[in-house]
């Protein structure tokens, strides 16, 4: 069984990730909104169980992508990895991975 999950969002880079204001060197990006992520922080999975990861990316500029990673916590192990390279202001993400994890784990979902 896996759990308890724990989320780390970010930081998305926009497509035009190196814009700077005029009074600054500091790049002006406004955060990318993440709307609808799952699975929820807390969540247990029993062993052979499809964890389903999904998320809503936005952003009022263009995205240029997301990595995601599904990392085992307990033992320092990156149990599942996707990505994907597009160029819109929303992404979707909806990624299935079934748990192989044989022990209580600690389990972490990052999406960059």
């Amino acid at each position: 069984m896996t759990g308890p999950f724990a989320c780390e969002y970010g930081p998305i880079v926009p497509e035009n990730g190196d814009v700077h204001d005029d009074e600054h060197e500091n790049p002006v990006v406004d955060p990318v909104a993440f709307k609808n992520v799952s699975p929820n922080a807390g969540e247990n999975f029993a062993l052979g169980e499809s964890v389903i990861m999904q998320a809503r990316l936005e952003w009022e500029g263009s995205l240029h992508g997301w990595d995601l990673f599904l990392v085992n916590t307990t033992t320092g192990d990156t149990v599942f990895t996707a990505d994907l390279h597009d160029h819109r202001e929303e992404l979707r993400m909806e990624e299935v991975w079934v748990n192989t994890v044989t022990e209580l784990s600690d389990m972490q979902l990052i999406i960059h």
